[in-house]
């Protein structure tokens, strides 16, 4: 017999912006600003969701993802969040993407709707000039949701109870220091801030411990699971990304860890865009 879990937004993966990259959008205003669409969200939702099952054949064709845009997020730094409903099988949590006959959302992922200058939806990066890539962030999240993210608290307690009892997630019990696995069951065995690794990918653990960030991205800046994204660039999935996903039994085509990954404007560039992202 199996149990399913919600779990809250809050204890899931989010991606940030930060402070630098907000005020860079804002110092540079664009001239039309396209209102978002919860239509325009889900329609982006379901082309990175597809992209992803071209690489990635093994992901289910029936999940079921839901996506809004979350007011709660305006005047905040958090582009989009996302959480995944769970099951416990053999005394661990695992997405309940792969459930057969599981007939509520697998996934939801809520979208900031007040981001600078508004999100770039088009299906390339054309146009981006100073805006987020709205398919870079839905990528993020979906890759969370697949099972990318950690239980983890900034006080190192993992897991979630059921019955009294608690038990980890798949993600907290793939984790691994240098000298081995860190978690027993519910119980982290490292030591904090220590640097950590899922399938001999390091993960993102700064110090302090960064509650929806540590430990459910990866430590790579300039991919598409790091903590923070940044604006004007559009992310494709990297090969630290197919690593994390081969961990949780998420069989992809191999991907060159010098293919690009990410598509930047130059600044000289800029102007033809104007003719156009730190549980969780």
């Amino acid at each position: 017999m199996w149990w399913l879990l919600l779990l809250l937004p809050s204890v899931h993966g989010a991606v940030y912006s930060n402070a630098k990259y907000w005020t860079e959008l804002e110092r540079h205003p664009m001239h039309t600003i396209e209102p978002i669409t919860e239509t325009v969200v889900s329609e982006t939702l379901l082309r990175q969701w597809n992209y992803l099952k071209e690489i990635c054949a093994g992901l289910p064709d029936d999940v079921k993802i839901h996506s809004f845009l979350d007011d709660d997020l305006r005047g905040t730094y958090v582009l989009a969040w996302a959480s995944k409903s769970l099951e416990l099988k053999n005394g661990t949590w695992y997405p309940t993407l792969h459930t057969p006959g599981y007939t509520s959302y697998d996934i939801i992922i809520g979208v900031n709707p007040a981001v600078p200058n508004g999100w770039h939806t088009r299906s390339d990066c054309r146009g981006i000039s100073y805006r987020y890539d709205l398919g870079t962030v839905m990528l993020h999240e979906l890759l969370h949701g697949i099972g990318i993210s950690s239980s983890m608290t900034a006080d190192y307690t993992l897991g979630y109870n059921f019955k009294s009892t608690c038990y980890p997630t798949h993600f907290d019990t793939l984790l691994e220091g240098v000298h081995g696995p860190v978690t027993d069951g519910c119980t982290y065995t490292g030591v904090p801030g220590e640097t950590l690794f899922v399938n001999g990918v390091e993960l993102y653990h700064p110090t302090p411990f960064v509650s929806g960030s540590s430990l459910s991205h990866h430590a790579y800046p300039g991919m598409v699971m790091y903590a923070s994204l940044p604006p004007r660039t559009c992310m494709r999935l990297g090969s630290k990304e197919v690593q994390l996903l081969e961990a949780l039994d998420v069989r992809c085509d191999p991907i060159s860890s010098t293919s690009p990954a990410t598509r930047l404007v130059p600044k000289m560039l800029v102007f033809l865009g104007l003719a156009w992202l730190a549980v969780l």
